[in-house]
C-alpha cells in the first residue's frame, strides 16, 4: 500500500470532515400557518416629501413657485386581527380578518388632518381562497355589499414575497421584484382594485399602474439571511438601491387620452425622471410559530424631473418647461404577535 498516497487522502479528509461536521445548519423561512391561530399585526408607512428647487417657463418667461408650499407629510396606520379558520397544505383558504383601525393623516403648510376609513373600520372581511380563480373571495362577514371596497383589499399580510424559495444559511442572498413588494408599500390593499375603485376615471388609475410597473420591472430588493439571533429570531437584511432614468412621454400621452379630456394639439415632447431609490431594513422571523415576528425598513427617493409641453387650444399655442428636483423620505414598520399575548 502506498503510504504517503494515504497519508495524503487522510489529511485532506480530516479538515473536510471537520468543516461539514461544523457547517451551518440550514433554515427554512417560511410561512406555516395553523388552523385556529388568531394573530394581531400592525403596519405603518410614514413618507415625507418635498419640492427641493422647481423652475417653471411659460413662453420662455420664468414663472415664481413658492416651495415652501411644496411639502407633504403622510402617514398611514392598520391594525388587525387575522382569524385562520381553514389551512390546507400551507395555505389559508380561510381567513377572517378584522379591522381594528385604519386610517391616514397628513400635513402639508396650509391644510393638515387625519381621517378613518369608516367603510372599513371595525368590520370583519372573510377571504375564501378560489382554486379556480387562484386568488381570494372576499365577502363583508355582516353581509355587506361594497363590491368596489372589497376587490381593493389584499389578503397577503404574512411577508411572503420577501422570503427565500430554498433552505438558507448565513449569507445567502436572493433577490425580490419591486413589483411583488406592495404589501409591504401598500399593506391590505390590492393595487389593481384600488386603482378600479376610480369611478369616472378607471382607465386613468390603470394606465398609471401599467406605466410604472413597464418602468420598474427590472428593479429588485435584495435580501440576505443574517442567520438567527440569541433569542432564536432569525434575522433578514434588506437592501435596495434603484436608479432608473425613465421616458414618460409616450406613456403620459395615452394616460391623458384615457382621460377622456380635450387635449387639442397638446403634445409632450419630452418628460424625462432620474431616480435613485435607496433602502434599508430587517426582517425578523419567528421560527417557532413560522411567522415574521416585525419589518422595519426606509430609504428615500430622489427624484429629478424634466418637461417639455406644447400648448395648442383653438390656436393659441403655448409652450410650458419645467425642471424640478423631489425628496422623498419614507419608513415602514410591521409587527405580528399571538392574539392571546
Amino acid at each position: 500500500m502506498n503510504t504517503r498516497r494515504c497519508t495524503i487522502w487522510t489529511a485532506l479528509a480530516i479538515p473536510t470532515g471537520l468543516c461539514l461536521a461544523f457547517a451551518l445548519p440550514a433554515d427554512r423561512v417560511a410561512v406555516a400557518p395553523e388552523k385556529g391561530r388568531e394573530l394581531s399585526k400592525s403596519f405603518g408607512v410614514e413618507v415625507s416629501l418635498a419640492v427641493d428647487d422647481l423652475v417653471l417657463l411659460m413662453g420662455g418667461n420664468e414663472m415664481p413657485v413658492p416651495l415652501d408650499q411644496m411639502e407633504l407629510d403622510f402617514s398611514y396606520a392598520l391594525d388587525v386581527l387575522d382569524e385562520y379558520k381553514e389551512v390546507e397544505e400551507g395555505r389559508i383558504t380561510e381567513l377572517v380578518r378584522n379591522y381594528e383601525s385604519v386610517g391616514f393623516s397628513y400635513e402639508s403648510p396650509d391644510d393638515s388632518g387625519e381621517e378613518s376609513l369608516d367603510e372599513l373600520e371595525g368590520k370583519s372581511v372573510r377571504f375564501t381562497w378560489n382554486e379556480e380563480d387562484s386568488g381570494y373571495d372576499r365577502a363583508f362577514a355582516d353581509g355587506d355589499d361594497e363590491e368596489d371596497l372589497l376587490k381593493a383589499l389584499a389578503a397577503e399580510l404574512e411577508m411572503r414575497a420577501m422570503l427565500p424559495e430554498d433552505e438558507v444559511t448565513s449569507g445567502d442572498s436572493w433577490e425580490v421584484a419591486l413589483s411583488d413588494l406592495s404589501s409591504i408599500f401598500a399593506p391590505g390593499w390590492d393595487p389593481e382594485g384600488a386603482a378600479a375603485m376610480t369611478e369616472d376615471d378607471a382607465e386613468v388609475p390603470a394606465a398609471m399602474m401599467d406605466m410604472w410597473a413597464e418602468q420598474f420591472a427590472d428593479a429588485n430588493m435584495t435580501c440576505t439571511y443574517r442567520g438567527r439571533r440569541e433569542d432564536g429570531l432569525g434575522v433578514i437584511a434588506l437592501s435596495m438601491e434603484i436608479t432608473p432614468t425613465l421616458d414618460l412621454a409616450d406613456a403620459m400621452m395615452e394616460i391623458m387620452a384615457a382621460s377622456g379630456e380635450d387635449l387639442g394639439d397638446t403634445q409632450i415632447d419630452d418628460l424625462s425622471l432620474d431616480l435613485e431609490m435607496t433602502g434599508d431594513g430587517e426582517l425578523l422571523w419567528n421560527f417557532e410559530q413560522s411567522r415574521f415576528e416585525s419589518l422595519e425598513l426606509s430609504g428615500e427617493l430622489l427624484a429629478d424631473l424634466y418637461g417639455v409641453v406644447n400648448v395648442d387650444n383653438q390656436g393659441m399655442v403655448m409652450d410650458f418647461e419645467a425642471e424640478a428636483s423631489m425628496t422623498m423620505e419614507y419608513s415602514i414598520s410591521a409587527s405580528a404577535e399571538e392574539a392571546s399575548e
